[in-house]
């Protein structure tokens, strides 16, 4: 009886416990050869495009072709992924007379029919974390804009 209270005892704490937060890739697919960094943000519901994310990171953008970014140790959560080709090393995203001047990417963005909402773009994060695919937009593509 002993033995079966301390097991339904530990049982009960490890279900408690937190999960373990997971690393998120991110690959971005048509990334031109620009030169600058790759800059990847994790946005939740009070922080959608606000100044500072809760997560990113960046990298230096090696060549053209697929760029793998890792965020690690996201909890689980929904969160909109972004990322923007920072070509001129501003730090910013770049516009110009009104328009993105750089290449980005969202998370849901095929389903866009306007303005970005995180309703949107967002995505559903384990704590296991996950892989996410980008495909990058560049202003020279974006006909019609």
């Amino acid at each position: 009886m002993i033995g079966l209270k301390l097991l339904l005892g530990a049982t009960a704490l490890v279900a408690a416990s937190p999960a373990i937060a997971g690393d998120v890739v991110v690959t971005l697919s048509g990334v031109k050869p620009k030169g600058g960094s790759m800059v990847v943000a994790l946005y939740d519901a009070n922080t959608f495009f606000k100044a500072r994310p809760p997560y990113m990171t960046s990298v230096k953008v090696p060549a053209d072709g697929v760029v793998t970014v890792t965020l690690p140790k996201i909890p689980a959560g929904d969160y909109a992924v972004s990322a923007f080709h920072d070509a001129d090393g501003n730090g910013t995203l770049t516009m110009k007379d009104g328009r993105m001047a750089e290449g980005t990417a969202l998370s849901n963005a095929e389903k866009l029919r306007g303005a970005p909402t995180f309703d949107v773009t967002r995505i559903a994060i384990p704590a296991t974390g996950a892989a996410v695919r980008l495909a990058m937009s560049y202003p020279e593509d974006r006909s019609g804009w």
